[in-house]
């Protein structure tokens, strides 16, 4: 979880987000062609390659992560990339990573 805090969100996190996460055993996890589930369907990840180096597990979806002021908004208009602020930390974890966003502290 500590991977999401650190993004500039301003403390919306949505609580149900956090609940399914925090909730989420990894036994038995859904997956299909997509990739795998975490929650209900909160987070999605599976293995990359980039052309170069070893295939990387990473997050490939993120799903009602904020709290949103208006039902009507979707996904473009609640979260938008900053690319001058962003630094790509959130789209490649490593297993020792996801754990910690399971099994850490919150």
């Amino acid at each position: 979880m500590k991977i999401f805090l650190k993004l500039d969100i301003d403390g919306k996190l949505n609580q149900e987000f956090v609940e399914a996460i925090r909730a989420e055993t990894c036994r038995k996890m859904f997956c299909n062609w997509q990739g795998v589930m975490m929650g209900d369907g909160q987070i999605w990840f599976d293995n990359v390659y980039k052309g170069t180096g070893p295939w990387k597990l990473s997050i490939i979806g993120i799903n009602n992560m904020l709290e949103t002021e208006s039902e009507n908004l979707n996904a473009e208009e609640t979260i938008e990339p900053d690319s001058e602020t962003a630094d790509g930390s959130v789209d490649e974890l490593s297993m020792d990573e996801i754990e910690e966003l399971l099994f850490g502290e919150w």
